[in-house]
């Protein structure tokens, strides 16, 4: 599987959604870090976010207002991108923020593949985010739940659910609003059509973007 290690460095030139990266035709791309810098002397506001194939967005960082020259690391766990999914930031203040993300491009298509699932949760009820394909088993390496209300706090259960169907609680809490969590911190393997689940407290509150790694088990 060939790879490539890049990088995106880019002022953020404009209000509003600014697409920073595009995935390329035939690759996915593993997000594996990202700093900001506040470059004014303000105290400016960004949002991260994912762009799907089908223009839905879906965040990956609450609204976050930084000090004045201000740096910091954004994100604890590396996160997947689908092809020609965009990596977006949103800005309240032009030519404020200097960002930089460090980049994995791999090529679709072998033994081991890496793929995210981004759902925004418009429902109570539980909602299964992915089940591991047949011959497969999958790592578990990073979800992010974000609150996108600006004021009101909402609850989420994680769950993973064996073969036989039975539901173990990967995490449960409640989340403030224009708050997010990682509820992976070391990645978790899922063996053959396990899946993972989310129940929200609140409908249409939630944004949940996972990323795992496929891989077809050899023998031995």
């Amino acid at each position: 599987m060939a790879q490539l290690f890049t990088n995106v460095m880019q002022v953020i030139g404009s209000t509003g959604d600014n697409t920073v990266y595009t995935v390329p035709d035939t690759k996915t791309a593993v997000v594996n870090g990202a700093r900001r810098t506040e470059i004014t002397g303000n105290t400016p506001t960004y949002i991260i976010k994912i762009e799907d194939t089908s223009s839905n967005l879906f965040y990956i960082t609450p609204p976050v207002t930084v000090v004045a020259y201000s740096t910091a690391t954004i994100f604890d766990r590396p996160f997947v991108m689908g092809e020609n999914e965009k990596l977006v930031v949103n800005s309240d203040a032009a030519n404020q923020f200097d960002f930089f993300f460090a980049i994995m491009e791999k090529d679709r298509g072998s033994s081991s593949t890496y793929t995210n699932v981004m759902t925004s949760l418009t429902t109570t009820d539980p909602t299964t985010l992915y089940t591991v394909p047949d011959e497969k088993i999958a790592i578990l390496n990073s979800w992010r739940i974000t609150n996108t209300n600006a004021s009101l706090a909402a609850s989420s259960t994680v769950n993973v659910t064996n073969a036989a169907g039975t539901d173990f609680v990967w995490n449960s809490g409640t989340i403030a609003g224009y708050t997010g969590v990682q509820t992976v911190t070391r990645p978790m393997v899922l063996k053959e059509k396990e899946k993972i689940k989310i129940t929200a407290g609140t409908a249409n509150y939630l944004h949940s973007v996972a990323s795992l790694l496929e891989i077809t088990p050899t023998g031995g």
